[in-house]
């Protein structure tokens, strides 16, 4: 699966879609920085919703990473409509 998603990345990826999907196979495979490394580059294009945002914050959590899991947990709200915010 792992070696799919590459492949569908080196053809092309503009949405971020499969970077997205090979993130999450890190995490499911216990590599988080990994995972991390992907959404942060999706971050640094403008790609990330506001569940991706709040991945990044349960991986840095997880890594122990504080500073960056705060900042995360900011976007996580940050992005959202305020009916939603409602919901929560």
């Amino acid at each position: 699966l792992e070696q799919l998603l590459r492949n569908f990345i080196a053809v092309s990826d503009d949405t971020g879609r499969w970077r997205r999907q090979l993130a999450r196979v890190h995490a499911e495979l216990n590599n988080l920085e990994a995972g991390v490394q992907l959404l942060e580059e999706l971050q640094r294009a403008d790609l990330l919703s506001t569940e991706d945002y709040r991945s990044l914050a349960i991986w840095y959590h997880a890594l122990d990473l504080r500073t960056k899991h705060e900042a995360a947990q900011v976007k996580v709200y940050r992005f959202q409509q305020p009916w939603q915010l409602h919901q929560r």
